[in-house]
C-alpha cells in the first residue's frame, strides 16, 4: 500500500502513513492514528509529572508525604510504601461497563476513586525524593531516575553512578554538569560527549581522554582548545588556573568552526531522528537506546517493534501508544505499567496481564474497568467494549487531556513547549 497523507485532527499539520505504518496497525489491530506524531507525543506527556512536588498528607495514614498531586487534589493519595503495600485492594473499586457511555468517561470515574501512589517508585531503595524512578538505589532528586546509583540532581540519568546536575545522560560515572552525553567518565560541563574520560567543558568530543575546552575531536587526549599538547604540557597548563578566563567566549568560537554531524548517534543500522544509540530500524525517534523495529519513540531503552512511547524504562515489545511502561509485552494506550503483558488502556497495573480500563491492579488477570471476571467472560466482554471505543471515536486513541488530573503547567510538556 502507498503511503497515505493526512491532516492532524490537532494541528491539521499534514503526516504521512506509510506502508510499514499500515502493516503495524493492522497487526496491532488499532485504527490510524488521527493526529500527528508530535501531537500524540504531546497528548502523552501532559500525562506525565516529572518534578512539581508539593507537601501533602496520606489519605491512608494521615502521615506527612511528598507527592506529585497537591493537597487541593480531589485524588486518593497514598505514600509509595502503603499504596505498594497490602492494606488495600484495587479490585474493591471496581465497576460494571456501562455501554451508554464514552469509555473515557467511565475510565475517569474509576480513576477518580482508586487510591494513587504519592510518587512513581518501582524497585529502588533510599530515593524517596524521586520520581518516575525505577531499578535506582540512593538517589535524589532525579526525575526520570532509572538503574542509577548515588546521583543527584538529575533530569532523564539512566544506568549511571556517581552523577550529580546531569541532563540525559546514559551508561556514565562520576559527571557533573553534563548533558546528552553516553558512557562518560569523570567528565564536567561537558555537552554531546561519547566513550571519554576527563573531559572538561567539552562539546562533542568521541573516544577522548584529557582534553579541556574542546569541540568535535575524535580519538585525541591532552588537548586545549583544540590544541595538541603532551601530557606534561596538559597537566602544567591546567594547574596553573589560567584556562577559564575566556572560556565561554573560547567554545563558542570553536563551536562555530566545528563540522557538526547531521544527528547524534551511535551504532545504528537505518535509523532517523536525533540522540539514538545501538538501534536498527527506528525511525522518527529521538532519544532511543538499543531499540529495533520502533517508529515514534521519544527517550526509550529496549525496546523491540513498539510505535509511539515516551518516557519509558525498556524491555518492552509488541506496544502502541504507551508512556512510561517497563518490561512489558502487548500494551496498547497504557500507562506507568511494569512486568505486564495484554493490556490496554491500563494505568499503574504491575505484574497483571490480560487487563482492560485497569487502575492499580497487581498479579491480577482478566479484569475490566478493576471488576474481576472469569477468562470466557473476559474473552466475550473485550471486543464488545473495543467495538463500543470504535463507535465512540475513543479506540486507538490516548488518554484524553481533560481527563488528566494534573495540570498544564504541572505536566513535563510545559517544561518541553518552553
Amino acid at each position: 500500500m502507498p503511503t497515505q497523507t493526512k491532516p492532524c485532527q490537532t494541528c491539521a499539520t499534514p503526516f504521512k502513513i506509510a506502508s510499514e505504518d499500515e502493516a503495524f496497525y493492522k497487526r496491532m489491530k488499532v485504527p490510524h492514528p488521527t493526529s500527528c506524531p508530535t501531537c500524540r507525543n504531546n497528548t502523552r506527556m501532559r500525562w506525565r509529572n516529572f518534578n512539581s512536588l508539593h507537601n501533602r498528607t496520606s489519605d491512608l495514614s494521615g502521615k506527612p508525604i511528598i507527592s506529585m498531586f497537591p493537597k487541593e487534589s480531589p485524588l486518593t493519595v497514598y505514600s509509595s510504601e502503603e499504596w505498594h503495600g497490602d492494606s488495600w485492594n484495587a479490585l474493591d473499586y471496581g465497576q460494571d461497563i456501562d455501554w451508554n457511555k464514552p469509555f473515557f468517561e467511565q475510565f475517569h470515574n474509576l480513576h477518580s476513586r482508586v487510591p494513587h501512589a504519592s510518587l512513581l517508585h518501582y524497585q529502588c531503595e533510599n530515593s524517596n525524593y524521586c520520581n518516575l524512578a525505577f531499578n535506582s538505589k540512593a538517589c535524589y532528586m532525579v526525575f526520570g531516575c532509572v538503574e542509577n546509583e548515588d546521583c543527584l540532581y538529575g533530569h532523564i540519568v539512566w544506568r549511571s553512578t556517581d552523577c550529580t546536575d546531569g541532563l540525559y545522560l546514559y551508561e556514565c560515572e562520576l559527571c557533573y554538569e553534563s548533558t546528552d552525553c553516553i558512557s562518560c567518565y569523570n567528565c564536567d560541563y561537558c555537552r554531546e560527549c561519547r566513550n571519554s574520560n576527563d573531559l572538561k567543558h567539552c562539546y562533542d568530543c568521541v573516544g577522548c581522554h584529557f582534553c579541556f575546552g574542546c569541540t568535535g575531536l575524535r580519538q585525541k587526549e591532552y588537548c586545549i582548545y583544540n590544541e595538541q599538547f603532551t601530557k606534561e604540557e596538559y597537566k602544567s597548563r591546567l594547574a596553573s588556573n589560567k584556562l577559564t578566563g575566556n572560556l565561554e567566549d573560547r567554545l563558542n568560537q570553536l563551536t562555530l568552526e566545528t563540522i557538526h554531524p547531521h544527528y547524534y548517534g551511535y551504532q545504528n543500522e537505518d535509523v532517523s531522528g536525533n540522540h539514538i544509540y545501538y538501534s536498527k530500524n527506528t525511525h522518527h525517534s529521538f532519544d532511543a537506546k538499543r531499540c529495533e523495529d520502533c517508529k515514534f519513540l521519544f527517550t526509550a531503552q529496549r525496546f523491540n517493534d513498539v510505535y509511539d512511547a515516551s518516557f519509558c524504562s525498556g524491555d518492552c515489545e509488541v506496544s502502541y501508544n504507551c508512556l512510561s511502561i517497563g518490561n512489558c509485552q502487548h500494551l496498547i494506550c497504557s500507562q506507568r505499567c511494569h512486568d505486564s503483558s495484554n493490556l490496554q488502556y491500563c494505568d499503574e497495573c504491575t505484574s497483571c496481564h490480560d487487563c482492560f480500563g485497569c487502575i492499580g491492579l497487581k498479579h491480577k488477570r482478566h479484569c475490566i474497568l478493576n471488576k474481576q471476571y472469569d477468562r470466557a467472560t473476559y474473552e466475550n466482554l473485550l471486543p464488545r467494549l473495543i467495538a463500543h471505543m470504535t463507535k465512540t471515536d475513543e479506540y486507538g486513541k490516548f488518554f484524553p487531556e481533560e481527563i488528566c488530573p494534573f495540570t498544564y503547567e504541572e505536566s513535563i510538556l510545559s517544561s518541553y513547549q518552553q
